[in-house]
């Protein structure tokens, strides 16, 4: 359940989840922010301590993909006050998603547990080593970002690649991999908190906005 699955071939099948919630959110808050240094935001993000701001946010500014699929679901930022400052709302909200991510991954390891490599791709996270960095604490997983530019549509040339006999496997690629990012174990204990907090939230919210919608169909 939360999960989607595609048959690619005889041999293999694909399954994950799905986030609408990653460089739209970022794009969000650096124009309501009108955040004019994003290289000087994002080294005061990055001397902030881990969970340390207060907050507990549902980044579903644009409706939830997975594993919920729940297209009424809205953003909710709790714990604001006065003191509340601009690299913290940024900071909450790299960790609320890496939150959404660590949900998806518990659901993927049950399915598939010998999987134990994550290759991170993608513009939003990959130009922001913050981000790269608080997702492996989260995680409490090693990543490794991939300089493929567009990992999708090389992936399915591969595949076009190995049905025409053009390659033996996929596996004869070469991998364009970079530097990993190996996760803190205190910070992964703390984020551990965090994302409790998170699911306590998303259960009293979303549910109760559910039960309401329900009602009022009745």
């Amino acid at each position: 359940m939360g999960l989607w699955r595609y048959r690619l071939n005889r041999e293999r099948i694909i399954i994950g989840g799905a986030l609408g919630d990653g460089g739209n959110l970022i794009r969000w808050l650096r124009d309501t922010l009108a955040v004019a240094k994003q290289k000087e935001l994002l080294r005061q993000v990055e001397s902030l301590p881990a969970d340390g701001h207060g907050l507990t946010v549902l980044p579903f500014l644009a409706g939830e993909r997975s594993p919920g699929y729940r297209s009424d679901a809205r953003g909710a930022f709790v714990g604001l006050s006065l003191a509340t400052s601009a690299e913290e709302l940024f900071r909450a909200c790299l960790e609320a998603v890496s939150y959404r991510f660590a949900v998806l991954y518990a659901l993927v390891s049950k399915v598939a547990p010998a999987a134990d490599e994550i290759i991170v791709n993608g513009g939003a996270i990959l130009s922001r080593p913050v981000w790269m960095q608080i997702m492996a604490d989260v995680l409490g997983h090693r990543l490794v970002p991939s300089s493929e530019r567009e990992a999708t549509s090389r992936g399915a040339a591969l595949m076009a690649l190995q049905a025409r006999g053009c390659i033996e496997s996929i596996d004869e690629a070469p991998d364009r991999l970079g530097k990993g990012y190996d996760p803190d174990s205190a910070h992964n204990r703390i984020y551990q908190a965090g994302l409790e907090r998170q699911s306590r939230l998303y259960d009293l919210i979303l549910n109760v906005h559910r039960a309401e919608s329900a009602t009022a169909t009745d």
